[in-house]
């Protein structure tokens, strides 16, 4: 069954680029300050589940010739490919899911 997710991106701004604590926060740590101040909603996605998510937001997949380009550019990002660190909404589920290394942590935003 398809699910529908909304995929956000972490942004960096020049206090937090540099800073390996904030790069490498665990998904307990994500307050929803944190969330709204470092992240933005980058797609609305249909996918039978979080790694099918993962597949369909890499830039080859969601933007091969560079469609996404000014998207990115206009929120503030510096990755086209989801990554580490991004975070998907499922709205069949009310749940947050963060992208770790190897598959996705449930984010309980506090």
């Amino acid at each position: 069954m398809c699910k529908f997710y909304t995929v956000y991106y972490k942004i960096h701004d020049d206090e937090s680029r540099f800073s390996v604590a904030d790069e490498y926060l665990t998904p307990e740590e994500i307050t929803q300050e944190y969330f709204d101040k470092y992240y933005r909603a980058v797609a609305d996605i249909t996918a039978e589940g979080l790694e099918e998510v993962y597949t369909e937001m890499q830039a080859d997949n969601w933007s091969p010739h560079g469609e996404a380009r000014e998207l990115i550019k206009s929120l503030g990002l510096s990755h086209t490919s989801m990554s580490m660190g991004d975070v998907a909404f499922c709205h069949n589920e009310d749940k947050y899911y963060w992208c770790a290394w190897a598959g996705f942590d449930e984010v309980a935003l506090i």
